[in-house]
């Protein structure tokens, strides 16, 4: 019988009793990447998330793992490795003659340190192959050891395919106002991340825009609408000051959607407005066009009152988001003698809010150029991956140049 612990529950005082996990205590496992290899890499540690369901306490276990591998092949491809293991450090102490040498990795993903060492040793049959082998999840913790220790160019035969279908997850520019985006915000951060890594601008816009048009500011904190819940609250890695940036570009989508309801207002009280699609043989009288252009006047700023927009406020103090004053926009009921007679014009509020015409801070555009070159999602790496492969018509995917060190078969 398994020991047992008891706990007393808050709510009612009562006893429930709480399952121990043994489990935590298993040996790591032993993996031999290279069988001559003279380095062991201890990664991870014993974990047991334990949590109460239905039918029972339920057990999720991650274990340690330990990596047999050549420490040259390491110090070859990464500058950190290298200097970890001959620069004086002390992982890089040899141990007496007959004793392993280990060095220990234990904050680092088991299985994300394992495709990297595949990687590394040619194991080219063991890496995650096609555009769903690899889980955002699976891919954002590869992402981080990547910068970690500066292995991104490692990817380059990989990156590609691995981004490829990420950008359709998000909410499309003509469905971003239609509600919630198909993933978690975790999932959001994340692929923020993978593609702050890889240099994938276009995910990278796509993320961040949303985030920009869907975030109020509260207490000087950043507020996901949907979820609400502050973004990069759960220690997720993230770009230097992406929050603040945020915060700036989403003070600005603001301030253009009021200069937009600022401009209608002067437009109907200095009267050049064109809102009245009228032609003059259409009028009956002289006074058809001022009249239709006042019935819209008066329903604009009832409309601005009804939503606590007037007197028009300062963006800074504007707790809405973008999508919620747009979604305000395509709501209201303002047009004038005829329906398409209206205060606001087709794509006049949308174009504010195309994610893609978000702009990014240079430095964040320089870092993901740079990111680019490195994983091979530059156009540069584009045109001589085509020029380099065979591109069969009627096939799915390239062949060519790595179609054997993709296919090969570890013997190990």
């Amino acid at each position: 019988m398994s020991p047992t612990k008891r706990k007393r529950s808050s709510s009612d005082a009562m006893f429930e009793e709480i399952e121990v996990c043994t489990l935590r205590e298993q040996p790591p496992a032993r993996v031999e990447i290279d069988p001559d290899g003279d380095l062991c890499l201890k990664v991870g540690y014993n974990k047991c998330n334990s949590r109460r369901g239905p039918n029972g306490q339920k057990h999720d276990h991650e274990h340690a793992v330990i990596y047999v591998v050549d420490s040259k092949a390491l110090s070859r491809s990464s500058p950190v490795w290298k200097a970890m293991l001959n620069k004086g450090f002390a992982e890089s102490k040899r141990p007496e003659p007959g004793q392993d040498w280990i060095v220990e990795f234990l904050e680092e993903d088991p299985k994300a340190m394992l495709i990297i060492l595949n990687i590394i040793h040619n194991r080219y049959g063991d890496v995650p192959r096609g555009e769903k082998a690899m889980p955002i999840h699976s891919l954002y913790r590869l992402t981080v050891l990547t910068d970690k220790y500066g292995l991104t160019s490692l990817l380059q035969p990989w990156a590609q395919t691995w981004t490829k279908g990420l950008k359709d997850k998000l909410p499309g520019n003509r469905k971003v106002t239609s509600g919630k985006s198909s993933l978690t915000l975790n999932c959001l951060e994340r692929l923020l991340w993978i593609a702050w890594e890889l240099g994938n601008e276009q995910l990278f816009r796509g993320v961040y825009g949303y985030l920009v048009l869907n975030t109020t500011v509260e207490e000087g904190h950043l507020i996901e609408k949907n979820f609400k819940t502050k973004p990069f609250s759960t220690g997720i890695s993230k770009p230097p000051a992406v929050c603040e940036h945020i915060k700036a570009e989403r003070g600005k989508i603001i301030s253009n959607i009021l200069g937009v309801f600022n401009s209608k207002i002067d437009s109907f009280v200095f009267g050049d407005s064109q809102f009245c699609k009228h032609r003059p043989i259409d009028f009956i009288s002289g006074d058809d066009k001022q009249s239709c252009e006042a019935i819209m006047n008066s329903k604009f700023m009832k409309w601005l009152g009804c939503n606590k927009l007037w007197p028009l406020p300062d963006a800074r103090d504007v707790h809405s988001n973008g999508i919620h004053l747009a979604a305000l926009v395509t709501c209201s009921q303002l047009a004038g003698h005829r329906k398409e007679c209206h205060t606001f014009q087709d794509g006049e509020i949308a174009s504010i809010l195309d994610p893609m015409n978000i702009s990014l801070p240079e430095n964040f555009k320089t870092h993901l150029e740079t990111q680019a070159k490195k994983s091979g999602l530059d156009q540069q790496s584009e045109l001589r991956r085509r020029n380099c492969m065979n591109v069969r018509l009627g096939e799915e995917g390239p062949r060519g140049i790595y179609s054997e060190c993709l296919t090969h078969k570890s013997n190990v």
